[in-house]
């Protein structure tokens, strides 16, 4: 197509094209990946930038991620100036230079066009980047979360921007042999970066074809006009938030080094269509791994401005342009060297999304999103019936998901910062390749917080092993905080773990690393989402729905709803449930 004239049906067709091309990247990865973390519970994100490192397309993955990708290509560009070619992979983990955590290993590759009779230097006109959560990144601890960490070095095998492939496309052998030497499971994760590398590749192919159907001038003038036409459109609504500023705060629960509790301080100023998130006064960096990035921080406030505006608004560069952050340096929300990382993307990212969400509420109830239950998890490795050595990041129960002002939140759904994008691992699939049984998986009732709208309830489970002993790792955080609800919801439950023989367990704390063998049990109780509105305004029939889901007991019912249900017609009684509202309401 030689007319480089832009008309928006042209627009509209490599916007739509971008974003199938970034799930496309996501399909591949899916699909020829080797660990459980990637081919099941999904845990990496595909996009694509231009050549000046702008987001074109953050379609596929979870949230966390995406917000934090342009921070690494930028890094990419400025760490190689000139020094980038056609067949070159670059690989890295970094937080410092642009990633969320050392567990997510990044895959960015440049996209060259080459121009007949142009003898200026080549330079990429896009890049495709893949990020994924690693089942071993080396460090101290098997399984990418080391609890006792005081310093990056502990906690993973660090990367900086590398080329993993270079000289036209021919592979650093030396890099690819020390990554795969300093991990511990490198049969899974070499399959992982070929799937990582195999999901850009087409990408490239397909933005290539894209460029050859309309020029490299048509290409390079659209994506500009969508990412201004994407500022536009996001900044038209923001412009109807009321200017002021508004302040709000979360609390980090403290790590096994560092005890805390950390607080977010977060003052959000709108300004017209502009948003100033200031978090001075925020904790200092601690030498515990719940720190965060500031490409991580970044990535948690785009979070919170998403989800409260328009979804159809697209999600690139454009919508960026409005967000602005002040996060002082050495604090715990811009981390600096060597301070550990390791549960960054989930302990302190869901509290920045968190004490956002609570500052945007002031601003704009009708926006409003509650806390979603808190982040944990369980690694596990040993050996498989294989005689290998395996890990597993656990994501079989998830917490459940806060309301938003007019829905209930969702069950089983991760933390804020997944947004429902992290996948439950399929239990039957564990079972028939690892040493562990998983006796229970289950709604825990009452977990959701009661409101006019209520939080959506979370998961309990627990890993049996059998044969050799099997080492753990717990992590995460909500064992003294609930989620809390807003505008007159109440809070979701605290996350529970426990440990010990059958029939004889103790309940403990979070951040641990032990061992199991037959006879012995461990699990986690993950919280419920908070509630959103007084949940005495809430439809009857709705509370009876969750009573029949066993969502809520009879006792919650009438103590937190005031809905009076008879047990054994299963039936609401309306005039008693009328009476007790009235009594409810008075006090």
């Amino acid at each position: 197509m030689k007319d480089n004239k832009i008309d928006p049906i042209i627009t509209s067709v490599i916007m739509n094209r971008m974003d199938t091309i970034a799930k496309q990247m996501a399909t591949t990865v899916l699909k020829t990946s080797r660990s459980a973390v990637f081919n099941q519970a999904h845990d990496f994100s595909c996009g694509l930038a231009d050549g000046k490192g702008r987001m074109i397309s953050m379609e596929a993955g979870l949230p966390i991620h995406l917000g934090a990708m342009p921070f690494g290509v930028k890094y990419v560009i400025d760490y190689f100036k000139d020094d980038l070619y056609p067949g070159d992979v670059i690989m890295m983990n970094s937080p410092y230079h642009g990633n969320n955590h050392p567990a997510d290993v990044t895959i960015i590759t440049p996209i060259f066009w080459e121009e007949k009779d142009n003898e200026e230097p080549e330079k990429p006109i896009a890049f495709a980047i893949t990020r994924g959560h690693q089942a071993d990144i080396g460090g101290n601890q098997a399984g990418t979360y080391n609890p006792m960490a005081t310093e990056l070095m502990q906690e993973a095998f660090v990367i900086p921007p590398s080329k993993l492939y270079h000289n036209g496309g021919k592979l650093n052998k030396s890099l690819w042999d020390l990554f795969l030497t300093n991990v511990r499971v490198p049969h899974y994760q070499s399959g992982d970066l070929l799937a990582q590398i195999g999901g850009n590749r087409i990408a490239e192919r397909r933005i290539l074809e894209t460029v050859q159907e309309f020029s490299l001038k048509m290409f390079e003038n659209t994506i500009n006009k969508i990412i201004d036409s994407t500022e536009k459109r996001i900044r038209a609504e923001l412009e109807t938030w009321p200017d002021g500023t508004y302040k709000a705060e979360s609390l980090c629960e403290g790590g096994f080094t560092d005890p805390g509790p950390y607080n977010i301080k977060v003052s959000l100023t709108v300004k017209g269509s502009d948003l100033i998130f200031d978090f001075s006064g925020s904790y200092r960096q601690v030498k515990a791994i719940v720190n965060s990035a500031i490409s991580n921080t970044y990535s948690a406030v785009y979070t919170s401005v998403l989800t409260s505006v328009d979804p159809e608004i697209p999600h690139n560069e454009g919508c960026f342009k409005p967000i602005n952050i002040i996060a002082p340096k050495g604090t715990i929300v811009n981390v600096e060297w060597p301070y550990p990382t390791g549960m960054s993307t989930v302990c302190i990212a869901q509290e920045i999304i968190h004490a956002c969400w609570k500052a945007i509420a002031q601003a704009v109830p009708e926006k409003a999103n509650a806390e979603w239950g808190k982040w944990n998890t369980m690694v596990t490795n040993g050996i498989d019936r294989y005689g290998r050595r395996y890990t597993i990041i656990h994501y079989i129960n998830l917490a459940g998901g806060g309301a938003t002002w007019g829905a209930d939140g969702w069950p089983h759904v991760a933390s804020s910062m997944a947004l429902g994008a992290a996948i439950p691992m399929s239990v039957e699939l564990l079972e028939s390749k690892f040493p562990e049984l998983i006796n229970m998986t289950n709604f825990v009732i009452d977990s959701g917080g009661p409101g006019k709208w209520r939080g959506g309830v979370g998961m309990k489970y627990e890993i049996e092993p059998y044969g050799d002993k099997v080492e753990y790792v717990k992590g995460g955080c909500g064992q003294i905080f609930p989620p809390e609800g807003l505008l007159g919801g109440k809070e979701g439950s605290i996350c529970r773990h426990w440990k010990g023989p059958k029939g004889k367990i103790k309940y403990g704390r979070a951040l641990e690393v032990g061992y199991a063998k037959e006879g012995r049990v461990f699990g986690i109780e993950m919280s419920g989402g908070a509630g959103i509105g007084n949940p005495l305004e809430r439809d009857p029939e709705l509370v009876r729905w969750d009573v029949l889901n066993e969502y809520v007991s009879l006792e919650s019912a009438e103590k937190d709803y005031g809905v009076i249900i008879d047990p054994n017609k299963m039936e609401i009684d309306y005039i008693k449930t009328k009476r007790l509202r009235e009594q409810l309401k008075n006090k």
